[in-house]
């Protein structure tokens, strides 16, 4: 995934972009930017209690990677026949669509650059651990500083109202999320799941990743130091970034492979944002015209696709991710 703030950045965007069109756009963009995180906020779901909230966690991962269509499908036509047309519905809807749109565009790169760790192959993975989330990191940071003279290091993203007001969803809202995950996950009462690991989120960036002065960097990494082996690196929590490595951005577009196929690709991280910005636009439109009752759900079908967030290719292949830059 790109990380929290480019996931933000990225709807904002997209949001101006699309506002003057013909369209049911929410009026308020509260809802849009909250769900532009979608199952990304199931991360941190009780996240200090590590067992308590694991199975929940697990299936943040799941979600990315199984049943796309149908997630949306099933969202898409509830809001449709009840008539949902309120800034909390259709913000579930295009921030869905907006998380959906960058992860499956980015994450092919993300994970070419960065490798991929395999826990049921430590051996031949065990290099590539937190280099995922380093690079994820680092481009917030590089989206930071285009709108921003000031150090990433110093934003309290906690307490950015684009990012964290204290909401509890309304009935029908709950409703929608509940009806959703269970007719395509068989998960019951994900609403106030999902509210809460929304909520939980900003004391986790607050009190875990919010590093103003580096000083949780250098403890994360004695951690990483003197413990065994772990699956993650501590460090990677902090946010601490003082200096951009612009490398990432591949603005010379240089090689890179699809992790999965090996599919040559050049382009840049500024080619695959307006791709993404492209797809989202799309997927919005087509959203609207089936809201509208002027396509079918099998149109919808061939625009916004079944692939996932993690490879990019249709769901129901099980990749295997064997192409890396080192």
């Amino acid at each position: 995934m790109p990380s929290i703030y480019l996931h933000n950045y990225f709807s904002k965007d997209i949001y101006n972009r699309i506002k003057k069109e013909n369209i049911i756009l929410p009026k308020n963009k509260t809802y849009f930017l909250l769900f532009s995180q979608s199952f990304d906020y199931l991360f941190s779901y009780n996240f200090i209690s590590i067992k308590k909230g694991k199975k929940i966690r697990d299936f943040g991962h799941y979600a990315h990677v199984h049943n796309v269509w149908d997630y949306f499908k099933n969202m898409l036509t509830y809001i449709k026949e009840n008539k949902l047309f309120d800034d909390g519905n259709i913000g579930y809807l295009y921030g869905s669509l907006s998380h959906y749109a960058l992860d499956s565009t980015f994450h092919p790169y993300i994970h070419y650059v960065s490798g991929r760790f395999n826990r049921k192959d430590i051996k031949n993975t065990k290099q590539y651990i937190g280099y995922h989330a380093k690079n994820e990191i680092m481009l917030d940071a590089i989206y930071y500083y285009k709108d921003h003279d000031d150090m990433y290091y110093k934003y309290k993203l906690y307490n950015d109202k684009d990012f964290y007001q204290k909401i509890i969803f309304d009935k029908t809202l709950q409703n929608t999320l509940n009806y959703t995950y269970k007719k395509t996950f068989n998960k019951d009462n994900m609403a106030k799941v999902y509210n809460d690991s929304y909520l939980q989120c900003r004391k986790i960036y607050k009190y875990l990743m919010f590093d103003r002065f580096n000083v949780k960097k250098i403890v994360y990494r004695l951690f990483d130091f003197v413990t065994p082996f772990k699956h993650f690196n501590a460090y990677t929590y902090s946010h601490h970034i003082k200096n951009t490595n612009e490398e990432i951005l591949n603005k010379n577009h240089k090689l890179w492979l699809h992790p999965v196929t090996g599919e040559e690709h050049h382009e840049s991280v500024n080619d695959l944002y307006e791709i993404a910005a492209k797809k989202l636009i799309s997927y919005i439109k087509i959203s609207n015209k089936y809201l509208n009752n002027k396509c079918s759900i099998e149109e919808v079908k061939k625009i916004i696709e079944n692939n996932s967030y993690s490879s990019g290719l249709d769901c129901n292949i099980r990749p295997i991710f064997q192409y890396f830059r080192f």
